[in-house]
């Protein structure tokens, strides 16, 4: 079972298309999953009928600790029902149908299923007014005909009191608000009588998740983490995988990191491998690259053929841990000639590391060979650079699901890799077959592989080719096997 816990459920959004896709992805695979709408939505009940989702498939924080019915069968009151106790007359204003005693307005109802006909519709609310036409109470009703909430109003129509109940009828949660409608004070009561207080919902959604994740143990994963990592403590927060979709999702993953006493927070990260973010999260936890678009695979912009790339030009970014490879592949660069001109390397330091970058021209010059490269100051995903170069050259393919490899694939840029493992892993595919070419250890021979991919257009293009199917398996765009990854 896993729960994606989000701030707001909205069906016809990006992101709530994406959720409802996802919710249907796990169901066909048999594996269970629900959402936890963090914030007091007030219309979660229209937005699941919406997008045509069960009460036990999103579930709000009052939700997780009434529990969800899904029984049928159960009488239901409906506008009919009111009808037949009065004659008063009726209109529809905004979507409530008002009940008038002459100009005393008297209640108003909003109803579930608004196309069947009137005396059918099933209620939802049902609003009170009481002296020149001022709301006194609401009662709210969930599909089933249980009463969720009463909901007491000020004089000016500000919230006063909300109090949730259980589906036996007893009173499960208590919020009080201050003159202003604001949120004071919450209490909340067990079954047993025990009951727990709150001074704000942050705290109360603490408790819910903490309750359900005692109860019902399963695995998290965080939509929405610029507003929902805020509100969960510290050991909840590691236990949970976030869906970094936003700049501002990867904010709050790095003020997570950084208030965690320079210890990882996160195991894993989930963002689109087409994001330019994207390869910015690998340091701070492995990241799956899973597309925000889960049921279908969606087309690459831009797939330049050969006569678009930047002749003798290729891409590399580098970190500490590939430092030994690296002199040794300037060196057969070096020899590399296409149409005369040197063969020139856009080279990345991971996180933009610029003293990193400084030791590398200092250890470089001595060998005159600076003039190979280019030192990017932006990031590779920034840069767009995987779209346009020839190749694309990989320290280390111990990672098939890195964001750049998967985006160099992608975009049919071959990927070249002087990974001794490379054999082993692909067996035996290494010359161009998955979209990857494996250079001789001799550098000769290596600067012979290299400049036959640079130059010889129709070899090339088959790389390509092989590169874009190579991609699909390992793209998140149909999603199930690297949803499996978190799971």
């Amino acid at each position: 079972m896993v729960y994606f816990l989000t701030y707001r459920f909205e069906g016809d959004t990006p992101s709530g298309k994406e959720q409802v896709q996802r919710l249907q992805l796990f169901a066909d695979h048999q594996v269970p999953a629900s959402i936890i709408v963090l914030s007091a939505q007030e219309d979660l009940d229209e937005q699941v009928q919406k997008a045509h989702l069960r009460s036990d498939q999103v579930m709000s924080l009052i939700d997780v600790l009434r529990g969800t019915d899904t029984s049928e069968g159960k009488p239901l009151y409906t506008i009919g029902d009111i009808m037949k106790l009065n004659d008063y007359q009726t209109k529809t204003v905004d979507h409530h149908l008002q009940f008038l005693n002459g100009d005393h307005l008297m209640y108003a109802v909003t109803a579930f299923d608004d196309e069947a006909e009137l005396t059918a519709q099933r209620i939802h609310t049902i609003t009170f007014f009481g002296d020149n036409n001022r709301k006194s109470y609401a009662e709210v009703y969930d599909r089933q005909g249980n009463k969720v909430k009463t909901v007491y109003f000020q004089a000016d129509g500000q919230l006063r009191l909300a109090v949730y109940f259980y589906a036996n009828g007893m009173p499960l949660l208590f919020c009080q608000y201050d003159g202003n409608g604001i949120l004071q004070h919450l209490t909340v009561l067990d079954l047993a009588g025990q009951s727990a207080e709150f001074t704000d919902w942050t705290s109360f959604a603490k408790y819910c998740l903490a309750h359900v994740m005692k109860q019902h143990p399963r695995k998290l994963l965080v939509d929405q983490p610029s507003r929902v990592l805020p509100m969960l403590g510290q050991e909840m927060m590691t236990d949970s995988v976030p869906v970094v979709r936003t700049e501002d999702d990867v904010s709050v993953v790095k003020q997570a990191e950084q208030s965690n006493g320079g210890r990882a927070t996160f195991g894993q990260l989930i963002a689109d491998p087409q994001a330019i973010f994207t390869s910015s999260l690998t340091q701070y936890a492995k990241v799956v690259p899973i597309a925000a678009a889960v049921s279908q695979q969606s087309a690459v912009p831009g797939v330049k053929p050969w006569a678009q790339r930047l002749p003798g030009r290729v891409a590399m970014e580098l970190d500490n841990q590939n430092l030994a490879i690296f002199e040794q592949l300037l060196s057969t660069l070096a020899m590399v000639k296409v149409k005369e001109n040197q063969v020139k390397l856009d080279l990345f330091v991971k996180h933009q590391d610029q003293a990193l970058a400084q030791q590398l021209l200092k250890r470089i010059e001595p060998l005159g060979l600076s003039s190979l490269l280019d030192i990017q100051t932006q990031s590779l995903a920034e840069s767009g650079d995987l779209g346009q170069v020839m190749a694309f050259i990989v320290a280390d393919l111990g990672n098939l699901g890195d964001a750049d490899l998967l985006s160099s694939l992608t975009y049919g840029t071959p990927v070249i890799t002087f990974a001794k493992i490379a054999d082993q892993m692909l067996n035996g595919a290494t010359n161009g077959e998955l979209g990857i070419v494996k250079p001789s250890e001799q550098v000769l021979d290596a600067a012979t592989d290299i400049l036959k991919l640079l130059t010889d257009q129709t070899w090339w293009q088959e790389v390509s080719d092989h590169a874009l199917a190579a991609a699909k398996p390992l793209q998140g765009l149909t999603g199930w096997e690297l949803w499996k990854m978190v799971l």
